[in-house]
């Protein structure tokens, strides 16, 4: 299956209010030039690449950038020393300084693929040959064993540990030299250079060979290597890198997941949450969902995102910390409510990529993946979907525009058991019965169960759900036995049980102000 393209699906509702609230909040002073080109306390091109990549991804998904983004490209030569990349020049690789680059090299590359100038194509071509080019036989000593690396510091943001091993200056975000896997493999898709494939092949075969687990490393670094990784098979083919890439989510889903489909931020330290591998944990899932067709991944994009994502959105639009699900879910941290200076801005790329994974093609079949309402339009197919799922199972479609032949495939994890029209169920899909005409109206409805479902990692525990979404009780100190009949509430997204609990959905959380949030503690399992 193929995604649509940014644009081709313009969301309504919720997604669409969340989309403006990041968009207000990357228009604010600090993600507009001069103060978002700073080091990042150490991390060169890290604050200005993730603004860049977030402006230009929420513009091109919902057609209007972000405010700073036009002046911020004006300025962009700013951003880079004689070589080509931000930071000091230096033959030590720094893993701070090679990853905070990849951040800069992907706005870079997204950017050329949006207004194809011939500009931005250089500096990609000059970032690659100053700064990556030269890791060639680096990254077969990178320092990725328990032994060779300083555990258990690191805060929020990240710092240098002052180690310098194997020529490598080092991070408390153990593994974050592999993040440039993801920027790497975008600047081969754009340039094709057989010199920069031979430095992602390296990089591939260390971070293959890295503990992760033992080595403690950073989960975000870990998901972002994957997708390069992924977009790397795209490109070569290689059934090699498809293999490594599951595997390595799968290790992510047993080893460094929480009870809401949040992330530990590393591996065997569940100390905080962080959207930014949130937002990579969604898109690795679909795009394993696109490589391999199997529906298990767009049941657990799903889940990640209305369960994760959306509670790590905050009310003024950014994304922030929370503490590593387990019985209690709140922030982790008054001071980590907001990442301001990383999750926002990866959180705008979230949002962009649910709004552009929602829909794609296959063959002559349009398939919506995640249920958002919304219109799409492209390649002679023009309709548009209202729904309120997650709360409700009701779809219909309204069909504008068909070229002959297209049939409609919704992604419908419950069985359709309501009023149906034009539609026939195939596994956990709802697929049209007749091509599309325009004109006509489908619809089907599923009933979303309200029930207790066994906890992903915790033994006897339990969480309410609402079909995939999880609720969680205010304040609560509740057992699973004393749920029962669990209903939605009249005129709301709540539950309530027959003793009177009521329930939460975590999505909501976002349209919580901050004083609320800060002191809430949501009990989640029972």
């Amino acid at each position: 299956m193929k995604f649509a393209q940014l644009g081709q699906f313009r969301p309504e509702d919720e997604l669409l209010a969340r989309i403006r609230l990041s968009r207000a909040r990357l228009s604010d002073d600090i993600y507009a030039y001069p103060k978002a080109f700073n080091d990042g306390s150490g991390w060169p091109g890290d604050w200005p690449g993730r603004a860049l990549l977030g402006q230009i991804l929420i513009g091109r998904a919902c057609g209007e950038p972000p405010v700073p983004l036009a002046d911020s490209l004006a300025h962009l030569p700013e951003l880079f020393n004689e070589k080509g990349y931000a930071g000091p020049v230096s033959d030590l690789p720094d893993e701070q300084q090679l990853s905070g680059n990849s951040w800069l090299l992907r706005a870079l590359c997204e950017l050329y693929e949006w207004k194809r100038e011939p500009e931005i194509l250089g500096r990609i071509r000059a970032m690659t040959e100053g700064l990556y080019l030269p890791l060639l036989g680096k990254y077969a000593v990178y320092p990725r064993t328990k032994e060779s690396r300083k555990l258990g510091t690191g805060a929020e943001a990240g710092q240098h540990t002052g180690e310098t091993v194997n020529g490598w200056s080092l991070s408390s975000d153990i593994g974050c030299a592999f993040i440039p896997l993801d920027g790497m493999t975008h600047a081969y898709r754009i340039t094709r250079d057989p010199a920069l494939a031979r430095v992602i092949r390296e990089a591939v075969d260390a971070f293959a060979g890295s503990d992760l687990l033992a080595a403690t490393f950073q989960t975000h670094a870990t998901l972002s290597a994957a997708r390069g990784i992924l977009r790397f098979w795209e490109d070569t083919g290689d059934p090699a890198l498809l293999r490594l890439a599951r595997r390595t989510f799968s290790f992510y889903q047993s080893h460094g997941m929480t009870e809401n489909y949040a992330n530990q931020n590393w591996f065997g330290r569940p100390e905080w949450t962080e959207p930014c591998a949130i937002a990579d944990s969604f898109m690795t899932a679909m795009q394993l969902y696109a490589a391999e067709g199997d529906p298990a991944d767009l049941a657990l994009a799903s889940d990640i995102y209305f369960n994760a994502f959306c509670f790590a959105q905050r009310a003024n639009g950014g994304f922030g910390c929370d503490c590593c699900a387990g019985d209690r879910l709140h922030p982790s941290s008054e001071g980590a409510y907001e990442a301001s200076w990383c999750c926002t801005m990866r959180g705008g790329e979230g949002l962009a990529r649910a709004a552009q994974y929602a829909c794609g093609t296959e063959g002559d079949e349009v398939c919506v993946n995640l249920l958002f309402p919304g219109e799409f339009a492209a390649e002679g197919v023009r309709f548009s979907i209202q729904t309120r799922y997650p709360f409700d199972g009701l779809v219909s479609v309204r069909i504008q525009e068909a070229r002959p032949g297209v049939r409609l495939r919704i992604y419908a994890p419950y069985q359709a058991s309501g009023p149906v029209s034009g539609f026939r169920q195939e596994g956990c899909f709802a697929v049209s019965t007749e091509p599309l005409r325009p004109g006509s109206e489908l619809f089907f409805r599923m009933p979303l169960p309200a029930r207790l479902v066994p906890a992903l990692f915790a033994e006897g525990k339990f969480t309410v759900r609402l079909g995939s979404l999880i609720y969680a009780c205010e304040n609560g100190n509740l057992r699973a036995g004393e749920i029962t009949g669990l209903k939605p509430a009249l005129g709301g997204s709540r539950l309530t049980d027959a003793a009177g609990h009521s329930f939460i959905p975590l999505t909501r959380s976002t349209f919580t102000s901050r004083e609320d949030i800060l002191k809430t503690d949501w009990q989640l399992l029972f």
